[in-house]
């Protein structure tokens, strides 16, 4: 019978080494979306730089490319609960394609300004919440639960290549010329949105009782249903402290190697780029672990504590070797901490709010990271910034500590049919 390879219900088995068709076109477009993100960020910095000399104005425009997912990240998920996520996630790919379109159109009419290139990413950044969720909430549908730690870790790799490979094309490009960036930008959307096309409709359609509620009534009942479920409060506190502390690491990290270590710009890229590509094997890595033991919350336990060590290291680091690899390390558990964390969340999330919690774990994954650097920076001025790291990592064991006393050692799977039945 054909198709039966596109059904949820008939997806291969563990068994079969391939994944359908369903799958490798959620992949492909969470893939695709990653790069065309990661290579417009990089442009619009360069090109914000170039436009204008105030550093404000430089930093707000790379706030607006994170500002949406503060304001829409809750009510996107709701959404996304409510309709088809196939058909928003097409939408907006398009959406996104027609305003990359009308900057080109700008830049070619000379009209190109700082006000108007913050409106734009804003605007992109703000379709780009919508579509990013809807992807990532569709993945479950697509592959057996026994495999979903194994085909999230494959998608995490091939997005984290994508972030690899995105900024220097972005910033080329608009080092070329302006609408570059924005001209790949709509390609990559339209591919991104025949990919979409390729995903079966939703065999259960969104149509929860949530459904007669207002939004933020809807958007305060899934975040009701998230604290009642213990594993995934501990899951989303200990994101946010893990990504609190990689923020004030980011944040103190050109300080540390360019003024206390007096290395210079080509040694610090070195340490950016080794962690990228340890990012990606630890992926790998963090899929096939999940394949072979579906011990999510074992990983995660492994790439928290291995934190610690490479915080210390660097930290306490008397050349830039040690902090290069100190980063490896960090880049390695990372990817593994990223797959296994995930996967957790697509088993614990349930099906008619599962894109709420998405939206919820985006919502804090972003908003962590700068407050991580604030107070880094705050720390690192009445102390130094060696100080500041070590702090981090004393505040990463502290949440290695709490999530292995609060998650229990088994399958996932386990844990949320357990939780799905209390």
């Amino acid at each position: 019978m054909s198709g039966t390879e596109d059904s949820p219900a008939t997806a291969p088995g563990p068994a079969t080494r391939g994944f359908g068709r369903a799958y490798r076109a959620v992949a492909g477009a969470a893939i695709t979306d990653r790069f065309n993100e990661s290579a417009r960020g990089s442009g619009v910095a360069v090109i914000a730089t170039t436009l204008t000399p105030h550093p404000f104005v430089i930093s707000a425009i790379t706030a607006s490319n994170f500002l949406p997912w503060l304001l829409f990240g809750l009510p996107s998920g709701l959404l996304l609960d409510r309709f088809q996520r196939r058909t928003v996630a097409l939408i907006t790919s398009l959406l996104r394609c027609v305003v990359a379109l009308v900057v080109v159109a700008v830049v070619l009419a000379g009209w190109l300004n700082p006000f108007v290139l913050l409106v734009a990413v804003f605007a992109l950044a703000a379709l780009q919440v919508a579509a990013d969720t809807a992807i990532n909430a569709m993945l479950p549908d697509t592959v057996p639960a026994a495999r979903l730690g194994e085909a999230n870790g494959r998608m995490s790799s091939g997005q984290s290549t994508a972030s690899v490979i995105g900024p220097p094309i972005g910033s080329s490009l608009s080092a070329s010329y302006f609408s570059f960036p924005f001209v790949l930008s709509a390609g990559l959307g339209v591919v991104a949105a025949g990919l979409i096309r390729r995903v079966p409709v939703d065999t259960v359609r969104r149509t929860s009782p949530w459904q007669e509620q207002g939004i933020w009534s809807s958007v305060a009942a899934g975040l009701v249903s998230i604290r009642r479920s213990p594993r995934l409060t501990t899951l989303l506190g200990t994101v946010f402290i893990s990504n609190l502390c990689n923020g004030a690491l980011i944040a103190m990290l050109p300080l540390l190697v360019l003024r206390i270590l007096d290395d210079s710009a080509r040694d610090f890229g070195l340490i950016a780029a080794a962690q990228s590509c340890a990012v990606i094997l630890g992926s790998l890595v963090g899929g096939r672990a999940m394949r072979t033991s579906g011990r999510a919350a074992v990983l995660m336990r492994v790439g928290l504590f291995a934190k610690l060590p490479a915080f210390v290291a660097v930290g306490l680091a008397p050349n830039g070797w040690v902090v290069l690899a100190a980063f490896v390390v960090l880049g390695l558990t990372s990817g593994i901490w990223n797959v296994a964390s995930s996967s957790a969340l697509l088993l614990l999330s349930a099906g008619e709010t599962r894109a709420r919690t998405l939206a919820a774990y985006k919502t804090i994954s972003s908003v962590a990271a700068p407050i991580g650097a604030l107070v880094a920076g705050a720390c690192a001025s009445a102390a130094s910034p060696r100080a500041a790291i070590i702090g981090a990592g004393a505040l990463t064991l502290c949440s290695a500590s709490f999530f292995a006393t609060r998650m229990r050692n088994r399958p996932m799977e386990q844990a949320a049919d357990e939780e799905g039945g209390a």
